[in-house]
């Protein structure tokens, strides 16, 4: 008698016990590829990964047969006892247990994309539905739009929460990511590896490390992230795709920085930190993109994170059936408030040629500077200290650096952060508009309460 793999619907113990065993036998893969900086593996079969597919590191193959198996509702039965081996070398042996590892390791169905049809766009769309559905069912799902590249689970997040909700190494699929990532806590970090060095000179590796990983995350093809120019080269004017990806990915990016600071992690009260996280996500997204436009040797334009471009006047093209929020986003990104920034921030910045330890610098101390948000009196007193301590360590940077006239290079610095507010409010109108745009289907809750969009 053939048993029908419904891993979803299995008894809650045999549900655990072949969920662990699947893990435990992937694990080893999974610590070797994120050991191994050239090869990475598929978390799935172990054939070498060519990027992250819905939600997962993954390859061509086992893309493919989930894509497959989520858009035509298949379904599969085990010959055997529903726990076959699954490798590079038996993968399509069993696709009962193929499809139950894809899902146990990650693989997100609601990321999957059906393909349009020409002559029909509706027909594929209509297809897709839940995997472990009937299929008789032809109901549709608003989420099957979501990125392949980016996955980010609402289900784990809790601001405040010492654990991050986002993985480190890019396994971010909610629950099913949690085993992995609470096994691979004993690799060395970053910062034990720098613990002798000076905080901002530690940030600063960190902040390399940063990029490369918002590289890779906004990379849509393994060829992009592989190849040497895709840094430098840059895109057509910035649409509204554009900023829901920067967004995405920036705010998990962002959220792991907070977390890592040691200040931070003294705070005990999580209202507090919401209320720090809150004002601070659009000041580290606006941030982080002069410091690209700088590194890249722009002070004319806006060079977002992902290589395209705000250049003021230069409006992307628009048809006459989009409707007026489009018009009212690109008058804010666009318009006047662009030269403006461009007078007040970026201009400045590439003037001082402005460094990645004056950067991370400059960071600390927008951070540690919120304004009256409503903090506590306790966490008002250490947030100040830690401001103080972010100038003082910016200091001692330039007399440990041998900079000349260091008090005339840090005022020059420090009062950027007073420009900074100036243009939060241009920013977050422009921000409240881009699901106008049509590209923003899901916004994790997460992401959403931070922004407070």
């Amino acid at each position: 008698m053939n048993a029908t793999i419904d891993f979803d619907h299995l008894g809650s113990t045999e549900a655990l016990k072949a969920e662990h065993a699947i893990r435990e036998t992937a694990l080893n893969q999974v610590i070797t590829t994120l050991l191994d900086s050239t090869v990475q593996l598929c978390v799935v079969c172990g054939d070498q990964a060519d990027g992250n597919h819905y939600g997962v590191l993954s390859c061509r193959g086992c893309n493919a047969f989930f894509r497959r198996a989520v858009t035509f509702h298949q379904e599969f039965n085990c010959r055997r006892d529903g726990n076959c081996p699954i490798n590079k070398n038996a993968r399509c042996a069993c696709r009962a247990c193929r499809f139950k590892k894809c899902k146990v390791m990650g693989m997100d169905w609601r990321a999957v994309q059906p393909r349009r049809d020409r002559n029909n766009s509706n027909s594929a769309h209509n297809a897709v539905g839940s995997p472990g559905g009937s299929s008789h069912e032809s109901s549709s799902h608003p989420g099957s739009h979501r990125s392949d590249q980016l996955s980010v689970s609402p289900g784990t997040s809790t601001i405040g929460s010492p654990d991050s909700a986002f993985s480190p190494f890019g396994y971010t699929n909610g629950h099913h990511s949690a085993f992995i990532l609470d096994c691979l806590k004993s690799i060395p970090s970053t910062s034990s590896l720098t613990a002798d060095m000076d905080r901002l000179s530690r940030l600063v590796i960190e902040y390399h490390d940063q990029k490369r990983r918002r590289r890779s995350m906004l990379c849509t093809t393994l060829e992009e992230i592989l190849s040497e120019d895709s840094d430098k080269t840059l895109k057509g004017p910035a649409y509204g795709e554009d900023f829901s990806t920067i967004y995405k990915v920036q705010c998990v990016l962002m959220f792991e920085w907070v977390e890592r600071l040691e200040e931070f992690k003294a705070i005990n009260n999580p209202v507090d930190k919401t209320l720090l996280l809150r004002e601070f996500a659009l000041r580290y997204l606006l941030l982080d993109n002069l410091f690209h436009s700088v590194e890249l040797g722009y002070a004319d334009r806006v060079v977002l994170v992902n290589n395209s471009v705000i250049m003021p006047g230069q409006y992307p093209p628009i048809s006459a059936s989009d409707p007026m929020d489009v018009r009212k986003v690109l008058a804010l990104l666009y318009g006047e408030n662009c030269v403006k920034l461009l007078q007040d921030l970026l201009i400045p910045m590439a003037t001082l040629k402005i460094t990645e330890a004056e950067m991370m610098a400059l960071r600390l101390v927008t951070f540690w500077n919120p304004g009256s948000i409503g903090l506590t009196a306790p966490t008002a007193n250490m947030v100040k200290k830690a401001s103080e301590k972010a100038i003082g360590e910016l200091f001692s940077w330039y007399k440990d650096n041998g900079i000349e006239d260091a008090a005339t290079r840090m005022g020059s610095v420090l009062i950027l952060t007073g420009q900074i507010p100036n243009h939060m409010k241009n920013l977050y109108e422009a921000v409240k508009l881009i699901p106008t745009f049509g590209v923003m289907y899901e916004w994790d809750s997460f992401m959403t309460d931070l922004l407070k969009i």
